[in-house]
């Protein structure tokens, strides 16, 4: 007998027993069923579940959290165990109580989609509410009813606007509101007396109210990624500000001479970025007075342009060199066309922070026939660095000057309204790599000769790995074998002649990972590193349109859109989100046409890639890839005799294996020569 038979029987049995009690027929006795099939087989339905049978907090508090669950699709939540399955609420995914009462609400990354619902005002003695990476759209004039919070985040949901009884709110310390769709402040934001770390980064934001400057507690305000073209003269009076970020905004003109007023500005502890910054902006230093002076005394991330007097620029020829290894340094050069040239630029202040440095990717170039490239537009007072990379991976590739590492390579400055030249690069090929790699993905070597292996998730092909293995004083090594790991896996590898040693890896095993060989001599274990194997998405196989063969050396660069994010199902509607693998139908194409007016050139440093390189070409097969952080990515595709191309948006997570592209052959038209 099934389950739902039993139960259905003992209810059918009981019905018969009440109507024969009640009839004077017979005695009524009630036999508890077996605890197996009440207990488990039937969890309390959110629609039985009733704030009455709650003690361990107020009933307006039971009722706001039900609300919530019910406003923002709790049914979908990723996690909501015991949501409206307990009587004891603050045994609840995420919710934290003291004395009785609600004090902590974390519903982080948890798919809430819409309005959040009025009855969270009831939720009076509430001190931190954490609702940031959720889909929700508008919050309630209740919520300034929270008088007791103190901590506030809402970034990374869909917020366009906030309530004014948000200044309520005189208890907050903290209140993230970054990445959502915000284009203007209430004027009540002034009443934040307490609040010290205010992030507006990354919103649409076109002017601020007056207000901004009566936060009399504010340390840190971050404004970067908006909209922003003027600053209110009343920014000046945060007299406790330690950080300000401001770049990214399309501000113009000269540094305001308000700004020197912020006095603790800088003066703290900082590692992971600039106090202060202004850097892509239109903002331009004076040459001298109180703004110039005080700049002096401070840390910050500026453009380096000084009012009224021109850029500069860097400029150079990337040669190949004809002989192997690193360390060739004389013999007949050629210019090297195609090379992909990328100045970066810190973004941490001096170069001592090591612990917080962090880079700013600010131009892409590739070489022109005679191997020059060229940047112009530059600020002074930067330690610039510059970087080769050979696309098609057959030299090794450098900073200026012949340095592989960013960090040890030669700073290249600038001086205003002249042409820095000379930053030249050698490309070389890389020393014999220290294995042969049979791969269908890319293979590039290191300067030490280890090397890359690239293959796409979707495509995995068997990965042989070749190399010689000895032992001093001729020696015949024993138990060699390649290891990778994760997971540790080994492959014993046969000996093969010549001291060579072979093994392969089957498709189906291959994995991100690190590979060495181990080996022992006389029982001593010794062991080679060997390289890194990294899975590739988004990735894809790029063909002719007319014959369907793969296109060999297309061009493909990397872009992606700041702030947006992958969908996460088929009813997700959400502005600035781009189409995955969780809201298509399985096998479609993709259809969602990138935008390309807010598409920035992969970062490697920034953005998180593998290869660290925004550009690369197609191999032998056609094929390109990455391996990329979650978010909205797209490709563009050129090659010799084709139309440029433009993928679709994609979203990543989950893995996109499959951005196939069809190039078209651009079609010569040839005129009839009339004679006359």
């Amino acid at each position: 007998m099934t389950r739902y038979q039993y139960n259905r029987m003992a209810v059918i049995a009981l019905l018969l027993t009440l109507l024969l009690a009640l009839s004077g027929w017979a005695s009524l006795t009630l036999v508890a069923a077996p605890t197996e099939d009440v207990s488990s087989a039937i969890p309390l339905a959110v629609a039985e579940f009733s704030c009455g049978d709650v003690t361990e907090i107020p009933q307006a508090e039971c009722q706001a959290l039900v609300a919530l669950y019910t406003a923002t699709g709790g049914e979908n939540w990723t996690h909501k165990t015991d949501w409206l399955q307990t009587n004891t609420p603050c045994g609840w995914y995420g919710v934290s109580c003291s004395g009785g009462r609600v004090s902590r609400l974390s519903l982080y990354e948890n798919k809430l989609v819409g309005a959040l619902p009025p009855e969270i005002g009831n939720l009076t003695a509430l001190t931190s509410l954490t609702l940031s990476n959720n889909q929700l759209t508008s919050l309630p004039s209740q919520i300034g009813n929270l008088i007791a919070l103190s901590w506030l985040n809402l970034g990374r949901n869909q917020l366009t606007s906030l309530p004014s009884e948000i200044g309520n709110l005189t208890s907050l310390t903290g209140l993230g509101l970054a990445d959502n769709q915000l284009t203007t402040l209430p004027s009540t934001i002034g009443g934040l007396s307490k609040v010290q770390w205010f992030n507006l980064s990354n919103n649409l934001l076109t002017s601020l109210p007056t207000q901004i400057g009566s936060l009399p507690a504010l340390m840190e305000l971050y404004l970067d990624g908006n909209q922003l073209a003027t600053l209110p003269a009343e920014v000046g009076n945060l007299t406790k500000l330690e950080y300000l970020h401001l770049h990214g905004n399309p501000l113009t003109g000269t540094v305001p001479a308000f700004l020197p007023n912020l006095t603790a500005l800088g003066v703290g502890e900082w590692f992971f970025s600039s106090p202060f910054s202004f850097y892509n902006t239109g903002w331009c230093e004076p040459a001298s007075g109180p703004v110039t002076n005080w700049l002096a005394t401070i840390e910050y991330a500026g453009t380096g342009l000084i009012c009224g007097q021109p850029a500069g620029g860097i400029s150079g020829q990337v040669t190949l060199a004809t002989g192997m290894g690193a360390a060739v340094s004389h013999g007949p050069e050629v210019a090297a066309p195609g090379i992909q040239v990328t100045l970066y630029r810190p973004l941490a202040g001096e170069e001592g922070h090591q612990e917080g440095q962090s880079w700013l990717t600010v131009f892409h170039a590739l070489t022109g026939p005679d191997g020059m490239y060229a940047f112009d537009g530059l600020g002074q007072g930067i330690d610039y660095r510059v970087h080769f990379m050979d696309p098609a991976g057959r030299y090794a590739a450098q900073y200026y000057d012949n340095k592989f590492q960013r960090d040890q390579s030669m700073p290249v400055t600038v001086t205003l309204g002249q042409v820095r030249s000379g930053v030249n690069a050698v490309l070389r090929l890389p020393v014999p790599p220290a294995v042969d790699v049979e791969s269908g993905g890319a293979v590039t070597f290191n300067p030490d000769g280890t090397a890359n292996i690239g293959q796409w998730r979707g495509r995995r092909t068997p990965i042989t790995i070749t190399l010689p293995v000895t032992c001093t004083g001729g020696i015949t090594p024993t138990d060699v074998a390649l290891v990778m790991t994760p997971p540790g896996t080994n492959y014993p590898m046969t000996g093969i002649g010549n001291n060579l040693y072979r093994a392969t890896i089957p498709a189906g095993e291959v994995a991100a990972a690190a590979l060495r060989v181990s080996y022992k001599c006389e029982g001593n274990a010794q062991e080679t590193p060997v390289g890194q194997i990294t899975l590739y998405d988004p990735s894809g196989i790029i063909t002719d349109a007319q014959s369907g063969q793969p296109v060999v050396g297309a061009t493909v660069t990397l872009y992606k859109v700041p702030g947006w994010l992958p969908r996460t199902g088929p009813t997700d509607t959400r502005p600035n989100t781009c189409e995955s693998n969780l809201s298509k139908t399985g096998g479609a194409a993709w259809s969602q046409p990138a935008p390309t007016a807010l598409g920035l050139i992969a970062n490697p440093e920034v953005m998180g890639i593998s290869p660290q390189i925004a550009q690369q070409q197609t191999n032998e097969i056609g094929y390109y890839g990455w391996d990329v952080a979650e978010g909205c990515w797209y490709v563009k595709v050129t090659a010799s005799g084709y139309a440029a191309l433009t993928s679709p948006v994609v979203g990543v997570p989950p893995e996109v294996t499959d951005l196939d592209l069809v190039l078209a052959p651009i079609q010569e038209i040839y005129l009839p020569l009339v004679m006359r």
